[in-house]
């Protein structure tokens, strides 16, 4: 997967450790032109619906907590779906927890919208997993 075709990523997550530590990496690697941070899926799904007719708003990825307050991870997929049917690009949903639960990986890996399971916390080695290698 070549990275210079990823220009949005959006970052569903309230952990701020993980944030900090994952946004100081992407920028380092320079990964892509643009990452938007939300600690609300609300917030991610709003944003999502009001650009769904403008395909260069719409994320290429989107890295998904499924542990949060309020809306989690599993809620925030079943909302996207019927979101995403109506858009013409495919988002990449990559699920990043901390949850090692098999039964976690199996659920997140059921949903269509899903592309890989990854573990917290962000290394190296799950960028490279997620965009490729130079």
């Amino acid at each position: 997967m070549s990275t210079k075709n990823i220009t949005r990523l959006y970052v569903i997550d309230d952990d701020r450790h993980f944030i900090y530590g994952l946004n100081k990496g992407l920028k380092i690697r320079n990964y892509c032109d643009e990452i938007l941070f939300f600690d609300d899926p609300k917030d991610a799904l709003e944003v999502i619906e009001e650009n769904i007719a403008k395909n260069e708003s719409i994320p290429d990825f989107l890295f998904l907590d499924i542990n949060m307050p309020g809306i989690d991870g599993w809620d925030f997929l079943s909302r996207l779906k019927p979101i995403q049917e109506k858009c013409s690009k495919k988002i990449k949903v990559f699920i990043v927890s901390s949850s090692l639960l098999g039964s976690d990986m199996e659920k997140a890996l059921a949903f269509a919208e899903v592309e890989n399971y990854l573990t917290k916390p962000s290394s190296k080695e799950m960028m490279e997993t997620i965009f490729g290698t130079d």
